[in-house]
């Protein structure tokens, strides 16, 4: 059993929700079961556990039942507790108020909610009159400046991988059911969670990054892989891609340009042309993938990934992608 990192806010919750079900053998996982990792929205990470049952989704083609043993990752949606909720829509009640010691109180209502509020803030926003209008854009201004933009999606739907597909739609149940070595069976609220991860091999994903598209310092593709802190990140990746297709250059060492790139040209940014790129987080530091990336995680948040390029250079536009296939271990 791993912790990474150790604050454990729904420790409590969990011993609450403890519960041993000697009698329903038949509802455990089969032997093929994966061990999966846990990741929370407050930063805990537990691993590994046992997810039991089959998720119940609500899909725009019906509902399904997925096993758990075909379960490879879940990146789960927003959502807010029926607590939160009421406490939510109070403090947007409260903002329009006319007294001014209510509105005070609920604007550092509103802003202690931080993630939680900022998408009912942003609605309330495109409504608002002058004086709501400022509060709104205080509390905007202070959750931004304490919850990285990656933090701040607004999804309501539940990604779930397969070993062979993904599905999107709504988990329909308020809570998962898992074994883990150290509470045994508990059941986790998926309110709670941001992530489960396989550890087997398909928990991982496969990208491909145009070079046309991302082959400039403004545009980076989101991969939609959240890193875990406590965990080794591991990028392959593969492919070849043109640096000057139209042959503006007139140079042949443009061409057949693999993901660790290539010494032969220069790109005016400090990397080599050809080379993929990563940061973890809108607001990450740039680090160098190249062919292959192992090492742990510097930090938590989504992946995204880019390709260096000449395009200074007479508005040269790559051609071609990388095939990138994105994974990660207990470190």
């Amino acid at each position: 059993m791993r912790y990474a990192p150790p604050r454990l806010a729904w420790l409590p919750l969990l011993a609450l929700t403890v519960a041993v079900c000697p009698g329903h053998a038949q509802s455990g996982p089969t032997p093929s079961t994966p061990n999966v990792v846990l990741r929370f929205h407050n930063g805990s990470v537990v691993q590994p556990a046992v997810l039991l049952d089959a998720l119940e989704m609500e899909t725009k083609l019906g509902k399904i039942a997925i096993p758990a043993n075909e379960v490879r990752r879940i990146d789960f949606g927003f959502r807010l507790s029926d607590e939160d909720t009421k406490k939510l829509e109070k403090a947007l009640r409260d903002l329009n108020s006319d007294k001014f010691q209510t509105r005070e109180a609920a604007t550092k209502t509103l802003i202690s909610m931080g993630r939680l509020a900022y998408p009912a803030v942003v609605e309330n926003s495109k409504n608002a009159d002058l004086e709501m209008a400022k509060r709104v854009e205080i509390i905007l201004k202070d959750i931004k400046s304490r919850v990285p933009a990656d933090r701040l999606a607004t999804r309501r739907t539940d990604v779930v991988r397969t070993s062979d597909c993904a599905v999107a739609g709504q988990i329909t149940g308020a809570v998962l059911r898992v074994r883990c070595d150290l509470f045994g069976e508990v059941k986790i609220p998926v309110v709670q969670l941001r992530e489960l991860r396989s550890l087997l091999p398909g928990g991982d994903i496969m990208v491909a990054v145009a070079a046309s598209k991302y082959g400039n310092k403004a545009t980076w593709m989101e991969t939609e892989f959240e890193v875990s802190m406590g965990t080794r990140l591991q990028i392959v990746a593969t492919g070849e891609i043109n640096l000057d297709p139209l042959n503006q250059i007139g140079n042949t060492a443009t061409r057949n340009i693999t993901p660790a790139g290539t010494q032969r040209l220069t790109s005016g940014e400090g990397f080599m042309p050809g080379q993929l790129l990563g940061r973890i987080g809108t607001d990450g530091p740039t680090f160098v993938v190249g062919s292959k990336y192992d090492a742990p995680a510097p930090r938590e948040g989504k992946l995204y990934l880019r390709i260096v390029t000449i395009e200074h250079a007479n508005n040269v536009r790559a051609d071609g992608s990388y095939q990138v296939r994105i994974s990660s271990e207990p470190n």
